[in-house]
């Protein structure tokens, strides 16, 4: 489980200064911050992916990569898109780690 501190609302994502990253599984917006540790914020959508169980699955999956590999003072925004349903645990944690890196 991630820090509260490690969270990141939808008000402290500051918009406008991102940098956007598009896989098929999913949207990355990765802002800079003035702390010295990274946020992030995970969006799921129930439009694209139904199963709530799947949702929090990718919540969590996230949230332990990003723990795990995540460095430096960067705001990240996870936005899944509805291909993410079809992705696997492999598939998914090679795709984030290459860019918490």
């Amino acid at each position: 489980m991630l820090p509260e501190k490690q969270k990141l609302t939808r008000s402290q994502f500051a918009t406008g200064r991102h940098t956007t990253i598009r896989t098929p599984y999913f949207i990355i917006k990765i802002s800079p911050n003035e702390l010295s540790y990274p946020r992030i914020g995970v969006v799921v959508s129930s439009a694209a992916v139904k199963s709530a169980v799947k949702r929090n699955f990718l919540k969590r999956q996230t949230k332990a990569i990003f723990k795990e590999s995540a460095k430096g003072s960067k705001d990240f925004v996870v936005i899944f898109s509805s291909q993410a349903k079809s992705s696997t645990k492999t598939g998914l944690q090679v795709e984030l780690r290459k860019i918490f890196k």
